[in-house]
């Protein structure tokens, strides 16, 4: 048992504490960025909506919408037909699927314009996004409003 404890002791403080301490900075990163941007910080935290004021904050609301309802249709004919029968439904919700994609990329695109950046702060967001988040949150970077 005495074994048992220790490895769990070790897991908690190799792996468990270092990762909670990145989770909070990063928590705090979001929050400072959304605080930067006039909207409140605790609205960082809410799953849905924190996507929703992020769309707001960089893009405008409508992409956002776009981006969900392509994904409900998307969700909605996963899996439930076989791509045989439907071929053309099957290449539908691919494209779907890639078109969220591209979204994405254009959100962390604009994220990176909305707070002063160019392409470079962008490609930190999409290869290194904790590192970027917390450049954002913790740095000098000034909110400069979404970009068209």
């Amino acid at each position: 048992m005495t074994g048992l404890v220790t490895l769990f002791a070790l897991y908690a403080t190799t792996i468990a504490l270092p990762g909670f301490i990145v989770w909070a900075l990063l928590v705090i990163a979001r929050w400072k960025m959304f605080q930067k941007a006039g909207e409140a910080g605790w609205k960082s935290i809410i799953p849905v909506y924190s996507t929703y004021i992020s769309f707001k904050i960089c893009w405008g609301t409508a992409p956002f919408w776009a981006l969900i309802a392509m994904a409900a249709f998307a969700g909605a004919f996963t899996g439930t037909i076989a791509p045989a029968d439907y071929p053309a439904l099957g290449v539908l919700v691919a494209l779907l699927y890639c078109a969220i994609a591209v979204v994405g990329l254009v959100m962390l695109y604009k994220t990176s314009l909305a707070f002063g950046h160019g392409i470079g702060m962008a490609l930190a967001l999409l290869f290194f996004p904790n590192v970027a988040t917390l450049v954002l949150g913790f740095g000098s970077s000034r909110y400069v409003g979404p970009q068209a």
